[in-house]
């Protein structure tokens, strides 16, 4: 019973944290045409290694430069003096094709993206540097890949970056 009271606990707790993220990251998406091409994200295509930024509307993972490029979530715990990857996000292919799908039949002119059939289980997650495989975001394991700590056993609450 302890058992399932403490899954229950890291599910709820995987919840919250999505949808925290989700508000988030749609706070950070302008609605505005003008203003979607210039907002930024970031993006690796090494595994976290290294991240530049790329236009917000790409849908994870892409073409770049001849790699696959993959949305990086940055973090700080020091004010912004140092910034490291917490962790690594991407659609599934069936998730992808339907972000795709919903975006063009807006800039077709229909009122809405069609019916609302993707879940967040259709977003993954992992650590940076290829720590263990593609999560779904729903999962418990999801919750604890985006549980993000301070590089180097430093303490301090990591603060998320925006480019």
């Amino acid at each position: 019973m302890a058992k399932h009271k403490s899954m229950v606990g890291a599910g709820a707790a995987a919840v919250v944290v999505l949808v925290g993220l989700i508000a988030w990251r749609a706070s950070a998406t302008p609605s505005a045409p003008a203003a979607a091409a210039e907002a930024q994200d970031f993006y690796s295509v090494d595994d976290g290694a290294t991240y530049f930024t790329a236009p917000v509307d790409l849908v994870p993972p892409f073409d770049w430069k001849g790699k696959q490029a993959v949305r990086a979530a940055l973090f700080t715990c020091d004010g912004g003096a140092t910034r490291f990857v917490g962790y690594l996000e991407r659609y599934t292919p069936a998730a992808k094709k339907q972000v795709e799908t919903a975006r063009q039949r807006l800039k077709a002119g229909a009122k809405d993206s069609g019916p609302p059939t993707m879940a967040l289980g259709g977003v993954e997650v992992r650590k940076p540097g290829k720590e263990g495989a593609w999560t779904s975001r729903m999962t418990p394991a999801a919750g604890q890949i985006l549980q993000v700590k301070c590089p180097g056993g430093r303490s301090g609450t990591p603060e998320p970056v925006t480019p």
